[in-house]
């Protein structure tokens, strides 16, 4: 089962990171300012639906919002399991990591 106050920490730092309010992001996302809230608040789980809303809202790719709630679970968890930005620390990422997925090249 998710954990429903890690995707909504995790929904407030992006849309803390783009400065906007949730009546502003809501309003973007075309979502009711007062469920956005309960999302925020981790009273209620989005859908599918809502993350791409939210995501489109904010001009982030859907995948990267839901990596990012993965890597919050995991550090929750301490999941060694699931890739990791180390080089976020803690942070939501705001882009794609690398193609490589964290693996380290090999020297020719």
């Amino acid at each position: 089962m998710i954990n429903t106050q890690i995707v909504g920490q995790v929904l407030t730092q992006f849309r803390e990171r783009k400065g906007l309010t949730q009546d502003i992001l809501s309003g973007l996302a075309g979502l009711d300012r007062t469920h956005y809230s309960k999302l925020e608040r981790g009273l209620r789980c989005p859908t599918l639906d809502t993350l791409f809303k939210i995501g489109q809202a904010l001009d982030i790719a859907p995948h990267i919002i839901l990596q990012a709630i993965e890597n919050a679970l995991a550090e929750a968890e301490d999941c060694p399991y699931i890739f990791r930005d180390s080089s976020a620390a803690g942070q939501v990422p705001m882009s794609a990591p690398s193609p490589s997925r964290g693996k380290v090249a090999r020297e020719a």
